[in-house]
């Protein structure tokens, strides 16, 4: 059975540009103590050995209820245990890797513009990364999209939608405003000096911003 990603509003991805392969699974514990949900695997610098090696003492530690997604490499995914990929725009296409994964894991797209997030309505996708939002140290090259388009993709699109790219606790708010489902995060917790206390903080904004929502829809209600 596909894993659920309703509800999991931070997507914290493990990144090797960040992280010595032996520190992962010490970060990935310090994530889920926090309270996240949602992990991805992202390394592109090291050999599929040692990809698989590593993202396996992952997997190893996660808690069932964890989705542990494996950016990339479709062919690992099933060896890892992983529940689902995620995947760039000049990645496999994404009916190939359907054939390969089957319909219980997940495929995740990332998208750069509203017509690459529109497409993706089109694809069988179980969510799409929209970015990158703000100026990030992740991938300093790319142009930043920013949030104007966000509200119109939202309305034609069905999936959820995980805002990426220089989110923190100070923007986290601004970016759930314009109607992301989520919000994916690697430097703001990856360099932080504790990375327990800065997932749980963003997470506590993330619920405090739901639960006001629920409490603004409830009053407007009761009028």
């Amino acid at each position: 059975m596909k894993k659920s990603i309703q509800g999991k509003d931070l997507y914290a991805i493990l990144d090797r540009g960040y992280l010595e392969p032996d520190q992962m699974v010490d970060v990935a514990t310090r994530l889920v103590e926090g309270g996240c949900e949602l992990i991805q695997f992202r390394d592109k610098i090291s050999p599929l050995s040692e990809v698989l090696r590593w993202g396996l003492k992952v997997k190893a530690i996660l808690p069932f209820h964890v989705v542990f997604i494996l950016n990339d490499y479709v062919e690992l995914v099933k060896e890892m245990g992983a529940d689902g990929v995620h995947l760039g725009q000049e990645d496999y296409g994404i009916k190939e890797a359907r054939k390969i994964l089957g319909n219980n894991l997940i495929i995740g797209l990332s998208t750069h513009s509203k017509e690459q997030a529109i497409f993706s309505s089109t694809q069988d996708v179980d969510y799409i990364g929209w970015g990158p939002v703000f100026k990030t140290q992740t991938k300093p090259k790319m142009t930043p999209i920013g949030l104007e388009y966000l509200p119109g993709v939202k309305e034609k699109v069905s999936h959820p939608i995980f805002a990426i790219g220089g989110i923190d606790s100070g923007n986290v708010v601004e970016v759930l405003e314009k109607g992301a489902d989520g919000v994916a995060v690697v430097s703001a917790i990856l360099k932080s000096s504790d990375i327990f206390k800065t997932t749980s903080h963003l997470l506590s904004k993330i619920r405090a911003f739901r639960e006001g929502n629920q409490f603004t829809d409830l009053h407007s209600f009761k009028k």
